[in-house]
């Protein structure tokens, strides 16, 4: 093999693996937030008026949430309802509807598990998002080794 296609075939190796980084980089920080909940802690909320909702835009879905106002007393559950995954202004939301004069206009501070926007609810996609990371990392693996090992290149070097 002449020293050209040495040089190319380094090039394209190096340049296809450069690549492969830098989309494995995303695709690792994007499984990262697929498959990761969060968790509220007193995030600022204010209540709409008695029978009308207000809406949750960062998240998509609210589970064991605790409801206090603004000087910590609890709001019992009987007082507003929940309902998650719901389309609001074209994008998933949790929404929030008043069910007592009482609260209306008041900042309540929420507290509890919830779903980013990006989260998969699917238990199945979940198990598989990982595993897509790491297959992309063999594959970066086997385009970096099997140019070299085709082509003699690394008894090449020791020379």
């Amino acid at each position: 093999m002449d020293m050209n296609k040495q040089v190319g075939m380094i090039i394209g190796v190096f340049v296809a693996v450069f690549v492969g980084i830098v989309l494995f980089q995303v695709v690792a920080q994007e499984a990262g937030k697929s498959t990761t909940l969060d968790t509220l802690v007193n995030t600022s909320f204010t209540a709409p008026a008695n029978g009308e909702s207000g809406y949750v835009t960062t998240y998509r879905h609210l589970s064991d949430l605790t409801v206090t106002n603004s000087s910590g007393s609890a709001i019992a559950e009987g007082n507003f309802t929940v309902t998650n995954n719901v389309v609001y202004n074209g994008a998933l939301a949790v929404q929030v509807q008043v069910d007592s004069d009482e609260y209306e206009s008041q900042e309540w501070l929420l507290s509890g598990t919830a779903q980013p926007l990006t989260y998969a609810a699917d238990a199945g996609t979940r198990a598989v998002i990982p595993l897509i990371a790491i297959f992309f990392a063999l594959a970066l693996a086997v385009v970096a080794m099997v140019p070299a090992l085709r082509n003699d290149l690394i008894d090449m070097m020791k020379r």
